[in-house]
This record gives C-alpha cells, structure tokens and sequence, in this order.
C-alpha cells in the first residue's frame, strides 16, 4: 500500500470506539508481572485467577474518586512474552456491532463473542495482520484504595503496536473503527514508517510502528504530570534500573515521555502532557528528516524503536491461541 495514499484521509465523522480500554499480555511469570505493576507502576490487582493476574490504576480522575475499571492490564501465563490482545471500548452496543461488522468486510476474522472477566459482551477480532482485538461497550467498576508504592497511573493511554507493514495496519483502523491519522515518521536511517491514530481528541490511541514481526512495541500509562515521570526515574534509579530512554519529548504527539522495560520485556512508556487535537481541518504530518527531523525527540538524540526493540526484545504475536 502506497503511504501517501493515507496522508490525506477524508474526516469522516463515524467515530465508533471511544477509547482504548485494556491491554492483555502473554508472560512466562505472572507473579513476577503482578509485582512489579504494584510495587513500581503504583497498580492494584483486582483478580487473580490461575493463569492470570487483572490491574487497574489505584487513582483516577478526582470527579471519578476512586472507582476504576476491573483492569486495564492483564498477565496470561505463557511460554514466552507476546501479545494477547487490545481492548477498545465502543460507544454502544450498535457502534460495537458496526464496528465488527465493518472489521470483518475490511479483511477481518471473528473469533468469538461472548462474555470476559468484567466484561459483559467482548466481540473478538483478528485483523488482517493478525493482531487481535476485543470490542466492548463497558467493563466492571471496582473500588480501590490509593497504592502504597509506585507512581499510580492516571489511565491506560495508548498502545504502540508492531507490524510488518504499517500502513495496512493504520488504514484498517480508519477503515473498522473509524479512527483518524494524526502523525506519521520516517526514520531516516532505515527508512522505517511508524504510524499514529486517535479516536478521540488526544493525538494517538493506537500506533504502529515498523517490525520483521507483528506484536507489541509498547504500552503506556499517563501520569499526572512530568514530576511524576521524574519521581519514577528516581524510583528506578534506587532499584539499579533506570529508563530505557528519556526523558524526551516527542514531536509526534507532543508529550514528554520516558521508557523502562516492563514484565517479561515489553517496553511501558509513561508519559504527560499529550497533544489534543480538536481541529476538524487537521492533516497529519510526515516527520522525516529532510522536513520534520525530530518526530521521536525534539530534545535532543531521536532513540527510535528499532533501537529500542535491541534492549528490550521484540514481543511477537503468540504462535497459538
């Protein structure tokens, strides 16, 4: 698929997900997964079952107090680190509908329907790059109490995703779920794409960056402010770990951001401060490094995920489910 096709995609208005809701990982130790989201990303564990561990955040928005969905990370036992599944949370039982239904003509496999752990109704896809998602419309509120540890996220921001051909990926977004592109960067050394998609008015819900395999690059978590990326580093920083890379702040999206290597390997990114978009005129731009050079970092070294991807390994897609 020719990529400038996608640099001008006609608004449409269809919006059918109103946001990203979970995210579920395969790891080989989910007792060492739970700790460390508890005892360093400040989450609780709402439900453990014998081959996974449900985490929510332990704050949310003040006008919410501190009632959080069921989860918004899940552990599954598994032979390696992959990637299970995305959740996305549709406007309503139509829109959820719609949006499977438009999946399914756009290249799309239905693998089920059905109820899930705090979830009433989770239609589930494969998309044509083998990625899996589930669609829902509400997920179970719990109570929690503030965390004793950690840096307590506000909310599960987006998810980054790896993919052989990221454009494909992209445009079935636009296409199923009625997302729109806000950002693309070519890195100039490999040429590679990655590309940045919102359904909302923050600037990505769901990325893509480019890979030799499909799976998972990052998730990340908002944090109230940069002071907490920093508390983090210190954190970190007392456990002889430290930051992948960062603090930086991105020039696609806007907000300051930093990477640590999460459970099994999977990179988490916090982050700040991100870009709203409320433009309906809005085009996305095309960072390269003849026009826009500093797309990753405009503070400074541009990392990137190829880079990154060295340090903390590739998360693929499982070879079963």
């Amino acid at each position: 698929m020719k990529i400038a096709a996608l640099l001008r995609p006609e608004l449409k208005g269809e919006e059918m997900i109103l946001d990203i809701g979970h995210v579920a990982l395969q790891v080989a130790d989910v007792d060492a997964a739970a700790h460390f989201a508890v005892e360093v990303l400040g989450m609780h564990e709402t439900e453990r079952t014998e081959h996974s561990s449900y985490l929510t955040m332990t704050s949310s928005y003040p006008s919410m107090g501190r009632v959080c969905p069921h989860h918004v990370i899940e552990y599954r036992q598994g032979p390696e680190t992959a990637l299970d599944h995305v959740g996305l949370i549709a406007e309503d039982e139509a829109s959820l509908d719609e949006a499977a239904r438009r999946a399914v003509a756009h290249g799309a496999t239905l693998l089920g329907d059905g109820p899930a752990p705090g979830i009433k109704r989770a239609v589930r896809i494969a998309a044509p790059s083998g990625h899996v998602f589930w669609l829902y419309v509400a997920m179970d509120k719990v109570d929690v109490d503030d965390a004793e540890h950690g840096v307590r996220p506000q909310r599960l921001g987006h998810v980054n995703l790896w993919a052989q051909d990221v454009p494909a990926l992209v445009q079935f977004w636009v296409d199923a779920f009625g997302f729109k592109i806000s950002d693309w960067i070519r890195d100039p050394e490999s040429g590679e794409w990655a590309g940045f998609a919102r359904c909302h008015l923050e600037h990505h819900t769901l990325a893509a960056a480019q890979a030799p395999v499909d799976g998972i690059y990052h998730y990340a978590l908002e944090l109230s402010s940069v002071s907490e990326i920093a508390r983090l580093g210190d954190l970190l920083g007392r456990r002889r770990e430290g930051f992948l890379w960062g603090p930086v702040r991105h020039g696609a999206g806007d907000n300051v951001a930093a990477y640590l290597v999460g459970p099994g390997g999977v990179t988490v990114e916090v982050y700040a401060d991100m870009q709203k978009i409320s433009d309906p005129t809005w085009e996305p731009r095309v960072w390269t490094d003849a026009e826009l050079p500093t797309g990753a970092n405009t503070w400074g070294p541009q990392g990137g995920a190829s880079r990154m991807a060295f340090k903390s390994g590739l998360a693929k897609l499982p070879a079963s489910r």
